[in-house]
């Protein structure tokens, strides 16, 4: 097959972008736990506000940690299948990259968007989306998708072909000419 084909992904939240959240904050405050612990007694003045103010910033931490994990992005993710040539010429052009993506609750639509795969673990796609145009103050909100097979098995393969074909285009299409050789 040349060309990765179309697809259609709907993105839920995922277990792993909750775990990525939820384990640093168990393990500092198993940490916190500890340290209190092994503490001689009886406590100083200055152990307690030490103690005091550890507790302090693991519980903002955690409460950080948790509205981030439930404000994970949720919508739908599209590739529109595009041929070689097609996204060179709309690379050169500004065009849309053929990657839309749809915010659950959004009311601006699809959003043309420039997907990056940060990191792949076959079963784990950790995908940064950048919009194409700024949006209102002209700043570019990033979203971060945690994908998985379980957001919709039958269309995995044909979203990893899409991101890696994507990432191969755009590198093909900002190459310089005087780079390539004759």
């Amino acid at each position: 097959m040349r060309n990765a084909p179309s697809v259609i992904l709907p993105v839920g939240r995922s277990l792993w972008g909750r775990a990525a959240a939820a384990v640093p904050v168990a393990a500092s405050g198993l940490a916190l736990v500890a340290w209190a612990i092994a503490m001689p007694r009886p406590w100083s003045s200055a152990a307690l506000a030490q103690a005091f103010m550890l507790a302090l910033t693991w519980i903002v931490a955690a409460v950080v940690a948790w509205r981030h994990a439930a404000r994970a992005p949720t919508g739908v993710l599209r590739w529109e299948g595009r041929g070689r040539d097609r996204a060179r010429e709309a690379a050169a052009e500004g065009e849309s990259t053929g990657w839309t993506w749809w915010a659950d609750g959004s009311e601006c639509g699809e959003v043309p968007v420039r997907p990056a795969v940060m990191i792949d673990l076959q079963q784990l796609l950790v995908v940064r989306l950048e919009p194409v145009e700024a949006g209102q103050a002209g700043r570019r909100a990033c979203a971060w998708l945690w994908l998985t097979p379980e957001d919709d098995p039958a269309r995995w393969w044909a979203l990893r072909r899409g991101l890696y074909a994507f990432e191969r285009r755009m590198h093909a299409a900002h190459a310089s000419p005087a780079a390539e050789g004759p």
